[in-house]
């Protein structure tokens, strides 16, 4: 049920949107100032829009936070959370809680993640860059030469959603204490 109300909700479409847009301008940023997709490639493009190329890396940190984070604070106040708690455990209802915040950020994560990259796949341009900017940006990026662009962009997306996913846990117990 909670997790069914926080995927299945108004802010749950509002952070995907947030997301994609923040995730836009980076792209934007990355794509027209420094011509970076037909130059290195859809991986390196989408690299640096989600780790943010214009510095604001922990915004997408807080957009992560607005699908259901607050949603303790809310039950809490509307007398909905004394009512399950006293129906199934404060200990089960946390779980449940902490289980659905953490799985609403991840998937609006990735919902956004994925609609950009997909965006970045229709302008034709080639997943994979030169090996010189593989020297410089690590061990990550081998995954991109070698042909594995799909393990690569798959363990992007997991990095990122539970980064999301940490984000809006953090937020859930801070909204907690209030």
């Amino acid at each position: 049920v909670d997790l069914q109300r926080a995927v299945l909700s108004k802010r749950f479409l509002l952070t995907v949107v947030l997301m994609l847009a923040w995730l836009l301008v980076n792209g934007a940023t990355n794509i027209y100032i420094y011509n970076f997709l037909y130059a290195f490639g859809i991986a390196y493009t989408f690299d640096q829009a989600m780790t943010a190329g214009v510095g604001l890396g922990m915004i997408i940190l807080s957009i992560a936070t607005v699908p259901f984070s607050t949603s303790y604070l809310t039950d809490r106040e509307s007398g909905f959370g004394y009512h399950i708690i006293k129906r199934v455990g404060f200990g089960a209802y946390s779980f449940a809680r902490v289980i659905a915040v953490g799985l609403s950020a991840f998937l609006a994560m990735v919902t956004a993640a994925g609609i950009f990259l997909v965006g970045l796949c229709l302008s034709g341009a080639p997943h994979t860059y030169p090996v010189d900017v593989y020297h410089l940006n690590g061990v990550y990026y081998e995954l991109t030469v070698t042909g594995q662009t799909w393990l690569y962009y798959l363990i992007r997306f997991i990095i990122s959603g539970l980064t999301a996913a940490v984000a809006a846990v953090f937020a859930l117990f801070s909204s907690s204490l209030i």
